[in-house]
């Protein structure tokens, strides 16, 4: 924990004997500084019994690539929009309501709470992006739905084309922080959304996102 503090939430111990019965749910690696016999629903990572200086860049790879976020898992690649058609930001809102409901069990209040939320300040942040969202959580995990517009519509205090709509889930998610982190960046960085301008391609979004 001490060399790694940067990347470790909790550490659990246990001995071989507990680890039979242990629930590894919750659990995303399993050190061990034993051979273990049989199989675990996770990665088994053997180590020294005290911490080699050699093995390090081995620990501290499999730890960083953790910290990977599974984007296919929040932006969903029927969730992705190329070219939507719209007039104005309430007629994009609705139809990307519109397409989020088509792919996941939502209220039909989505865009009614997605308006509601618009009323109490602006969602878009520098020129071309615009990231609303429901003023309530609507679905049990976390996704984002990716527009691209055909040209750039007024917002609130600029002009949009790439609007992420996104649904905060109700359900624990401990990689939620990792996640804002990276996507608030991601829509700040200027090259990285004109190169997802350019592209208009979902795996262009996942590369760029990955980065």
């Amino acid at each position: 924990m001490h060399r790694f503090r940067e990347y470790i939430d909790i550490i659990h111990t246990c001995d071989m004997i507990e680890l039979k019965n242990y629930d590894l749910q919750g659990i995303d690696f399993v050190f061990t500084t034993v051979p273990i016999p049989w199989e675990l629903p996770k990665p088994i990572i053997e180590i020294g019994l005290f911490l080699h200086e050699r093995e390090i860049p081995k620990i501290l790879n499999v730890l960083k690539n953790q910290r990977t976020i599974p984007w296919e898992k929040y932006f969903l690649e029927n969730g992705f929009c190329d070219s939507l058609r719209a007039q104005s930001k309430e007629d994009a809102l609705r139809k990307i309501c519109m397409l989020a409901r088509e792919q996941e069990n939502i209220g039909e209040d989505l865009f009614s709470s997605v308006m509601e939320r618009e009323s109490y300040g602006p969602t878009d942040f520098g020129d071309l992006i615009a990231i609303p969202h429901p003023n309530r959580g609507m679905t049990k995990h976390t996704s984002v739905y990716v527009s691209i517009l055909e040209k750039p519509i007024p917002w609130e205090h600029h002009n949009v084309q790439i609007v992420f709509l996104t649904l905060i889930g109700t359900e624990e998610d401990k990689k939620l922080p990792n996640f804002y982190e990276v996507f608030l960046d991601f829509v700040l960085d200027k090259e990285d959304i004109e190169c997802l301008l350019e592209a208009r391609s979902y795996k262009k979004l996942i590369e760029l996102l990955e980065r």
